[in-house]
């Protein structure tokens, strides 16, 4: 520990009043000290030199002929951050290579640089290809060669429209490659009839698939379950109902006391009265070949 710290710790105070303003002090004033004392090593620098009058905390350097800095430009500046270098002082030869600047593209290996020679694979984005087809470039005499782009592949998809009523749950893309999917979650009080509340969409042929609509859900029940059969107690309850094709409702198998079928169409709503229970009814909604039905209120 410093001197300058053993001397206010030991020092007495009679105030108490000051000792806490004194606390206070050092707490705002010794992380920005101690983050100051962080440096970084002088780095060594092998066919270059530095700019005289460097503050400690920003080098900059260039190198001697037929060497180059391993960032671009003929100089180059390297900061102190957190006791390391934003990067690495470094003279190379000139013939070397830095990494390939591709949009939409990146090599395979990334290194600091390449030497002469140096032979590495390209690899694109999703949706996009290499031109040529190879994926691979050769560093030749501080020139990659042959000239390499990532082309956007044929059928991808640019963003997806608007979903009314809905929000899609993964980060935004520009370009989508072929079957690329995209899941959307609807908003409180609309459902796609699926788990959760979602939907996916695809990428196919450069268009996407129509997405299942968030359509709203026409009353949310308060029930739960006794011996004696539905009551109307508070909990928000769904029940699932498999259906047949094209939703048709065996009254039957929801114990309300019919015995009739019903068809509803895809997306229809229907209320059903509770024969069991006096002035008692429930709702079933078809989606996608199936019932969802509430219990009876």
């Amino acid at each position: 520990m410093s001197w300058w710290v053993h001397l206010i710790l030991n020092f007495v105070i009679p105030d108490k009043m000051c000792v806490r303003y004194l606390g206070f002090v050092l707490l705002a004033w010794l992380p920005g000290l101690l983050h100051a004392q962080i440096t970084c090593s002088p780095p060594a620098l092998t066919n270059g030199y530095f700019v005289p009058q460097q503050d400690g905390r920003t080098l900059t350097y260039s190198c001697e002929t037929g060497f180059k800095p391993v960032v671009e430009g003929w100089w180059a500046t390297s900061t102190c951050q957190k006791g390391e270098w934003t990067h690495t002082p470094r003279c190379v030869d000139s013939s070397s290579c830095l990494p390939p600047a591709i949009e939409n593209g990146k090599p395979e290996e990334p290194r600091d640089w390449y030497e002469n020679q140096d032979e590495i694979a390209v690899v694109c984005e999703d949706g996009f290809n290499t031109e040529p087809r190879s994926g691979s470039i050769q560093c030749s005499n501080g020139i990659w060669l042959p000239p390499l782009v990532c082309e956007r592949s044929n059928n991808t998809c640019n963003e997806p429209d608007k979903i009314p009523h809905a929000v899609i749950i993964q980060e935004p893309k520009e370009v989508y490659g072929p079957n690329s999917l995209v899941e959307y979650q609807c908003e409180n009080g609309y459902t796609t009839g699926q788990a959760n509340d979602r939907g996916t969409i695809t990428c196919q042929n450069g268009t996407w698939t129509e997405a299942q609509p968030c359509s709203k859900w026409t009353k949310t029940l308060q029930l739960t379950y006794s011996a004696a059969g539905a009551k109307h107690v508070g909990a928000t309850m769904r029940r699932s109902v498999p259906a047949a094709q094209p939703c048709v409702l065996d009254m039957r198998r929801l114990n309300i006391g019919e015995t009739s079928q019903i068809s509803i169409n895809d997306g229809e709503t229907k209320e059903i009265v509770c024969t069991l229970w006096r002035d008692y009814w429930m709702f079933a909604r078809c989606s996608n070949g199936r019932i969802e039905a509430t219990d009876c209120e």
